[in-house]
Parts: structure tokens; sequence; C-alpha cells
């Protein structure tokens, strides 16, 4: 602003005053060649710093399209002496309808990509009135009004200046000379925002804790997307919870105050306490895995689900049964969303022991035995078969289609001379699951 109330201020008198702009617009050409180079070489992968980089880039182009026309302006007119008072070059290439539009829209434009509290400032800077910024006329700027043609060259290479140094400011580099006209301020060096990571997890309960001296509510984005913080003690925050994996910009600002960040949200791994190459899971057998739950606590419902196993979840303990002999997969989850997965086998164990047992369900001998008994919930005996094998090694086989002792079973046993052995085998279980089979182990019982 300093170079406009110059201008106002030398209206009344000689062009041996006005001369002393040419130089100093020569000096803030060359500053700006390197705010330009450093912004052409800015790199991100974020769309928002992507669309201001456009933005900054375009409104430049406009503004240094007029200082070209100055340039050759001021060589065809050979522009000194008492002509540096003349207003000319204003009326003819900034005050017509086109020029005029295409000056006004552009900067509008950069100066709404900007947060609300900063475009009161930047208008100021760049001529413009707040009230018009969203009009598609062609409204004239006010430092153009009255100029002398002396100044132009000045006040056009002022504007590229601030186009070209806010936006550097705004995308968070490191301006070498002169100061921003807001601050961006990282989270590690203020109190404003309180415990900010990098990386955070889909479905993670995420609160973002602002410290507010004035107690004035910040206001705050997260991907464009206005958020409401919820006030206690001169602290607002805000819970938030991600769904999606990918690339978030948090803004905020109390007063003066900016902070703009970029975080990840990725999906967590399920890992294993136990180390994998220890891991065998049999069908029908429990076989318990402790989650790794190192940075999972703030997930939201966290919760493990199987195709092809039971899993029973106590604190971060799992108890997996496989229900089918091959591939299953350990599905871990947040509010019914697959944050990852694990593919694992289970093959077929020892076969499971049998025993005989009474009607109260106790294991017991034969002559009290109601029938046959898997010692594992998950399988049940369907039917076996009984041989009888004398002492004089004459043997005889029954089938039994049930898993019960029938009279026809104990009147065989109780015929049986001393000295026989009793032996039940190819004993056929039945899986909880409803589909899987496998045989149990035989029972010898010597009479």
């Amino acid at each position: 602003m300093y170079l406009i109330f110059i201008v106002f201020f030398f209206f009344s008198t000689s062009g041996d005053f006005i001369r002393h702009f040419n130089p100093l617009s020569n000096a803030q050409t060359e500053l700006n060649k390197r705010y330009l180079d450093k912004l052409n070489r800015f790199e991100t992968n974020l769309q928002d710093e992507l669309n201001m980089k456009k933005r900054a880039l375009a409104t430049y182009e406009i503004i240094h399209g007029l200082n070209l026309n100055y340039a050759a302006f001021v060589k065809e007119t050979d522009l000194k002496g008492e002509k540096l008072k003349e207003k000319k070059f204003a009326k003819k290439y900034l005050f017509p309808d086109k020029e005029c539009q295409n000056l006004h829209v552009s900067l509008s434009e950069f100066v709404l990509g900007f947060p609300a509290v900063f475009r009161g400032g930047l208008s100021s800077d760049l001529g413009l009135d707040m009230n018009t910024l969203t009009m598609q006329n062609p409204i004239r700027n006010k430092f153009f009004f009255e100029t002398p043609d002396g100044a132009i060259g000045s006040i056009l290479c002022h504007m590229e200046t601030v186009v070209l140094s806010q936006t550097l400011a705004y995308l968070g580099q490191q301006l070498d000379e002169g100061k921003s006209s807001f601050k961006v301020i990282a989270s590690s060096d203020t109190s404003f925002l309180q415990g900010f990571k990098d990386v955070y997890y889909v479905g993670e309960d995420i609160t973002f804790d602002f410290f507010s001296r004035d107690s004035i509510a910040p206001t705050v984005k997260i991907n464009q997307v206005s958020m409401t913080p919820n006030y206690k003690g001169l602290h607002y925050k805000i819970n938030w919870t991600p769904t999606k994996v990918g690339q978030y910009e948090l803004e905020a600002n109390i007063g003066d105050d900016y902070i703009r960040r970029s975080f990840r949200v990725i999906k967590p791994s399920l890992r294993f306490l136990e180390n994998e190459q220890e891991i065998a899971a049999y069908l029908g057998e429990p076989l318990s895995l402790t989650v790794d739950l190192n940075g999972l606590e703030n997930i939201r419902d966290l919760s493990f689900t199987s195709i092809g196993a039971q899993i029973k979840n106590k604190n971060g303990e799992l108890l997996i049964t496989p229900e089918v002999e091959g591939r299953f997969t350990v599905e871990m989850r947040s509010n019914g969303d697959i944050l990852d997965s694990k593919s694992m086998f289970a093959r077929k164990g020892q076969a499971p022991e049998i025993v005989l047992k009474d009607v109260a369900g106790q294991k017991t001998e034969f002559a009290k035995a109601h029938c046959l008994e898997s010692l594992s919930a998950n399988w049940q005996v369907v039917n076996f078969s009984m041989t009888l094998i004398k002492p004089d090694g004459t043997a005889s086989k029954t089938k039994s289609r049930t898993r019960f002792l029938r009279n026809e079973l104990r009147s065989i046993e109780a015929a049986a001379p001393a000295g026989s052995t009793l032996i039940f085998d190819e004993i056929r279980l039945l899986n909880s699951n409803g589909t899987s089979t496998t045989m149990g182990a035989p029972i010898f019982i010597g009479k």
C-alpha cells in the first residue's frame, strides 16, 4: 500500500518525483522472478494446493501481460519528464470493458480461493472492493483511478508480488523477503492445535483439540467440509472418524492464527503377536491368537469375523475354530467395514478323543454308558462300529447308526467271555458347522 500512498501524494508535483518509481519497479521485478520460480517448482498431490497454484499462475499471467504492455508503452511514448504525470495508459489498457473485466474477475477469483478471514486484507492489497468480488462485470480497479503513467509499472509489480508471495505463504513455503499478510503456523510451533498426528486409521475416533485463550471458537474445515467444534473450558474439540483411505487437509483459524496441515488416513494391518510360522490351525480345534492392538485402541466398534471359522474375541485374544478344511479368512472390521484380513489354512488334526458317557453326560464305564461323545464341543458322534474280539481271536462287528448304545450292543458285551476286547471304531463325527466330518479316535475296552 505504501506505493499507492506515494502515488497520490505526488499528484500535484512535477514529473521528476514520479521518475523514482521506475528503479523501484525494476527491484520488484527481480523479486517477483524469484517468487515465480519458487511457485513453479512447488509440487504437491493435494487438489486444493494444485487449484491454488493454478489460480495464482493464471492471475499472475494476466497482470504480467499488462506489465508487458506497459513496457511497450514506455518505449513507444518515450515516457519521461512531464509525460510521467499523464494518465493515458490506464485509459487505453486498463479501463476498456474486456481488459477491465479480465483483471477484476481474475483478481477476485484469486482472493476467493483463500479462507474468508484473509480476503479483506488481500482485497485491499489488490485494489478490490469486498462487495464486488463475486461480480463478473468490468469493474475498474481503484489503484488505477487518476494514476499517473509513471507509477503504473510499480503498481502492477506490486500486484504480482502480492499474488505470488501470498500464494507461497498459503502453501507453507518460506519467503526469503518480507512478511506475509497472515501467519501460517505449524502445529509443532503453537499450542493452538494440540495432539496432531500425520497418519490416522480408517474408523479411528479422532479428536482435534484447539486451544483458544480468548474463548473464540475456531473456524475448522477438513477437506473443505466445515466442522462444528464443541466447547469445554478454553478448548474447542472436533470429534471426527474417517471412513475412507486418502489424503486429507485440515484448515483452522482463530483471529490471525491460521493452521493448514495435511495428514493421511490408512487402513490398519491385522497383526498377531504370535510368530506366523508357528500358527497351525486344525479343523474343529480352537486356536488362540492375540491381536497386536498397538495403535488400534481408538478404532470405533472394532470386531473380528470370519468366512469358514467361528471367532470369539476376549479383549484382543481371538479364539478361532476352523469350520472347513482348507483356506479360510479372518477379517478385522470397523462399523461392519473390512479394514484388513488374513488368510489362514486349516488341516485335519489328530482324531478327536471319544469317551463313553452316562445319561447325565458324565464320563463312565461300559456298564453305565448311554452313548459315545467327543471331548470336543465342536464335534458330535453320528455313528460308530463295535468290534468284539474273543480270546481265541475270532472277531465280529456290529454297526450302530446312532451315537447311542442299543440293547443289542449291551447283550453282545454281556455274552462275551472273559479276556475279550471291545473296540469302538469307525466313529464318524459331524462338526458344529453342520457340514464337515471326520473320524474319532477308537476306544479299547478289555473284559
